[in-house]
């Protein structure tokens, strides 16, 4: 049996007992995980390390909360255990989990504090392996709030590459105003979003912005109200190699 198994089935076995409860304060947040296909013959996956690099045992519970609905108690979730030093391996975590789709993912300790992750979003190729970029855990203190802005820069071939853009939503909601710039810097579209709480979305950038997007344009984004992890991903049209572009922080 393969270690990507076991681990899987260790998280299964608490999964239906999880989802009764109301869902615990959220720790730390992956803020995009999926198991699906993609545009261009694309099949995404998203693959975890967990490991414990403390001295006592690590509890917790993983929740998937998936694309367009707010998070609700039923949301498929796990408990892990992790031994000091061992590190639990998935090749395909919501998959395991029994779902599938697009969504984000809650790490909610109860004992010993949040484990190392390592996540990979990844095509999947049977004949040549895989192409894939690492998503980082992101703390929700660290998310955008009203005061703070974020930056992405769009792709410099439209031809080459697709672009997206996720938004992972905390306690209070949000609502954003995004700003687009051309490339010379003139601000040419504004457009505003509002989510309820815990809520991902993942959208291409046209549909996310209400306009076509150019090359090396650029987007402003402010908080007006709540909190939000906000990221971008530009993948190769011809390889479906990924890569993520989480929001940076433009200081005031």
């Amino acid at each position: 049996m393969k270690p990507f198994a076991a681990a899987a089935t260790l998280l299964m076995i608490a999964a239906p007992l999880l989802a009764q409860a109301e869902p615990p304060l959220v720790r730390a947040i992956l803020p995009v995980v999926g198991s699906t296909a993609g545009a261009f013959g694309s099949n995404f996956k998203t693959g975890v390390q967990l490991h414990n690099r403390g001295e006592e045992t690590m509890r917790g519970v993983l929740v998937f909360h998936a694309q367009g609905a707010p998070a609700a108690a039923g949301d498929p979730s796990a408990a892990y255990e992790l031994a000091p030093k061992q590190t639990l391996a998935f090749e395909d975590l919501v998959a395991s989990m029994g779902a599938s789709g697009l969504g984000s993912l809650d790490v909610i300790p109860t004992e010993g504090g949040i484990p190392a992750v390592v996540a990979r979003a990844y095509d999947d190729r049977a004949e040549s392996g895989t192409a894939g970029a690492t998503i980082r855990l992101v703390d929700p203190r660290d998310a955008l709030v009203p005061g703070s802005r974020g930056l992405l820069v769009l792709p410099a071939s439209l031809e080459q590459f697709r672009f997206n853009v996720g938004v992972r939503s905390l306690d209070a909601g949000a609502t954003l105003r995004m700003t687009v710039y051309g490339q010379s810097g003139i601000a040419r579209h504004t457009a505003e979003r509002s989510y309820a709480a815990h809520l991902f979305e993942q959208r291409a950038a046209n549909d996310f912005l209400g306009t076509t997007i150019l090359a090396n344009e650029s987007v402003d984004i402010e908080v007006l109200a709540g909190s939000a992890i906000v990221y971008g991903t530009t993948t190769d049209n011809v390889s479906n190699d990924p890569s993520v572009q989480n929001v940076a922080v433009i200081e005031p």
